[in-house]
């Protein structure tokens, strides 16, 4: 005699109690695989490869002749990845934040210049370190002061410059605080002319990333299915030559012996020279922080991202770029190197998979830009 039961609706039951239990003991295979990945730490490369930037709002930008991409005006959306969701609005001067208007009685009105550490697009408004530092100066100068966010992803020197030249012409401005991000700036500075000719005079399309179902769904929400995309990224690049070299570009400057710093030096050293005569001609304050990579401020994340361009860790010197940078001999043009005090923390300042900084980061910045500015600035008369 057989072992099933003959009652139909019994051998049904039972089919549903099995399905229900292997599906229920997948879901919590899942869950214990996606909270071990939550709590990995970090391999070191995600920053480079996972490409947050693919996630970005595709109507954000809008294509510029002399700057290549900007800030599309009147623009009001979401930011949003696997680490964080922010609003980000965008002003019909082209920059985020709210419209400005006339000068308060007494105003100190500084432009904060920079790249995609300056915009700060992986947090809300009022969490960027421009938004909490015009708060600090003013308790701490006693007079309004307003930090007009200018900061626009990859962004170079030069093109930092032209766009403070834009927004004077809009607004009453006292000086600048101009970002460096070490990460990529001085190839930024080294590549802006070349970018630009290759768009043979016209207009560099904005980025339309193309996102799979997989990406507009679990990569949206899933750890363990971001580490899989920074895995088969990681083993794509080995075969993307171009993509490779420009990951060469980027990360030899940490290199004592290779001669990419020495060559992409000669743009910068070029651009900020520029800038501090342009501050001076304008009667400007402008100040010149030096922001880290992740892998700077974090070194446990260092050797995985240089092993991505084959270099031994015996090789790098992680403080080289922000030293050089250190000594250049600027005129009017003060400078701090924000690495020591971000690597001192205990904290995780950057986003994982973003490599950019989150709200403790940015609040960081802004508690140590307050302290250092606050004595620069008390000279000016209100």
């Amino acid at each position: 005699m057989s072992d099933q039961p003959a009652n139909p609706t019994l051998r049904q039951r039972l089919w549903f109690k099995r399905t229900l239990l292997f599906f229920g003991s997948l879901f919590l295979s899942m869950c214990a695989v996606e909270v071990g990945f939550r709590f990995k730490s970090p391999l070191g490369h995600e920053a480079m490869l996972f490409g947050a930037p693919d996630f970005s709002n595709p109507d954000l930008y809008v294509s510029d002749g002399d700057l290549l991409l900007v800030p599309n005006p009147g623009f009001e959306g979401e930011v949003s990845t696997i680490e964080y969701s922010a609003s980000v609005r965008i002003n019909s001067k082209g920059h985020r934040g709210p419209e400005v208007g006339a000068k308060a009685p007494g105003e100190l009105r500084l432009l904060a210049l920079g790249d995609s550490f300056t915009l700060g697009v992986q947090v809300e408004e009022e969490q960027t370190f421009s938004a909490l530092l015009g708060a600090k100066l003013t308790a701490s100068l006693g007079r309004p002061v307003r930090i007009i966010n200018a900061g626009v992803d990859g962004f170079g020197t030069e093109q930092a410059m032209q766009m403070a030249e834009r927004l004077d012409a809009h607004y009453d401005v006292d000086g600048a605080i101009l970002l460096f991000f070490t990460g990529n700036d001085f190839w930024e500075n080294f590549s802006f002319t070349e970018r630009k000719r290759m768009n043979g005079g016209g207009l560099m399309p904005p980025p339309k990333p193309y996102l799979s179902f997989w990406d507009r769904t679990l990569g949206r929400l899933s750890y363990a299915y971001a580490f899989v995309r920074v895995h088969f990224r990681t083993r794509a690049l080995r075969s993307d030559s171009h993509q490779l070299q420009r990951y060469s570009e980027e990360l030899r400057i940490f290199d004592a012996s290779s001669p990419v710093l020495t060559r992409q030096m000669h743009v910068t050293r070029s651009a900020l020279n520029r800038f501090s005569s342009f501050c001076m001609e304008k009667e400007w304050k402008c100040f010149l922080p030096i922001a880290p990579p992740a892998f700077v401020a974090h070194p446990q994340r260092a050797e995985a991202t240089f092993d991505l361009v084959d270099m031994d860790m015996n090789q790098v010197n992680l403080d080289r770029p922000s030293q050089t940078l250190a000594k250049l001999p600027l005129q009017g043009l003060p400078k701090l190197d924000l690495a020591p005090l971000l690597r001192a923390s205990t904290e995780p300042l950057y986003f994982r998979f973003d490599g950019h900084w989150n709200s403790k980061g940015h609040a960081l910045v802004a508690d140590t830009l307050a302290e250092w500015l606050t004595p620069l600035l008390q000279s000016s008369t209100p």
